[in-house]
């Protein structure tokens, strides 16, 4: 015998889904991003370092350092362009005065060429 689910146990199913997944999501990027400063400083300070005291042999390590500091920075760049993607998606458009006089001067401009097409055409 089949037993079928309510739509609303669907819904609870999903939401508890989307729940879990967020935690997770959470717990990964923690995990993911929380020593990045720390190691941004710390490569910053032994740049720092060989740059003072440097000696013959230290450039190799001067390339790999400076290598994988703009590595880092590279990634905390992308971390904060993804967040602020994130916050405007999150919080919506707050200029919308701006943009909806941007949109009513473009559809303006349009509407006038249009006519002016049409009159061309006409004559």
């Amino acid at each position: 015998m089949l037993v079928s689910s309510s739509p609303c146990n669907y819904l609870e199913d999903l939401v508890d889904k989307l729940g879990l997944c967020r935690k997770e999501l959470f717990c990964w990027g923690r995990d993911k991003f929380k020593n990045l400063s720390k190691e941004i400083d710390d490569l910053k300070k032994r740049l720092e370092l060989l740059s003072v005291c440097y000696r013959v042999n230290d450039w190799v390590e001067d390339n790999h350092v400076e290598k994988n500091l703009n590595k880092l920075l590279h990634k905390e760049e992308q971390f904060w362009r993804q967040r602020s993607r994130i916050s405007w998606l999150k919080d919506g458009d707050k200029n919308t005065k701006f943009f909806h006089r941007k949109a009513s001067n473009r559809r303006q401009k349009t509407k006038f060429w249009g006519y002016m097409m049409i009159m061309g055409d006409a004559r």
